[in-house]
């Protein structure tokens, strides 16, 4: 009788257990919350360098973020998001190659993260209050 549970609950285990390099493959914060990258971290804590490293997807982690139109609190409010809503990183440049996504930085410094909207792009704060990665991101 055990000879043929003992395989299934193996198999479970294995299956169900998170994978490690996943997590830390993740944008961490810093000490104040914000993230200064989206970019993903290797398990040596460097950032993992091009377009296969950004983080695009996003969970809001808060009731009612405001998006605004620039970065910064002073800002127009043109959206506002649900918790646990998915956001996608948005990417600024001339298109192709050259598109990118960055932390932009408001007057006092704060990071903000440009999202893609319908019809456009607005920016939400980057800090952990407000959003955290969306694991795993909704391919």
């Amino acid at each position: 009788m055990f000879s043929s549970i003992f395989p299934v609950s193996v198999a479970f285990l294995i299956s169900s257990t998170p994978v490690p390099f996943e997590n830390t493959q993740l944008p961490i914060p810093d000490q104040r919350g914000d993230y200064q990258s989206i970019q993903k971290i290797t398990h040596d804590g460097k950032p993992v360098q091009g377009a296969r490293g950004e983080h695009r997807y996003w969970r809001v982690m808060t009731v009612g973020l405001n998006c605004r139109n620039a970065p910064g609190t002073n800002n127009k409010i043109i959206r506002q998001f649900a918790k646990n809503d998915v956001l996608q990183a948005g990417s600024f440049g001339r298109g192709g190659s050259d598109e990118v996504i960055v932390i932009q930085k408001d007057k006092a410094g704060k990071p903000w993260l440009r999202v893609v909207i319908k019809g456009g792009q607005c920016f939400v704060r980057a800090n952990s209050k407000f959003i955290n990665p969306a694991v795993p991101p909704p391919y």
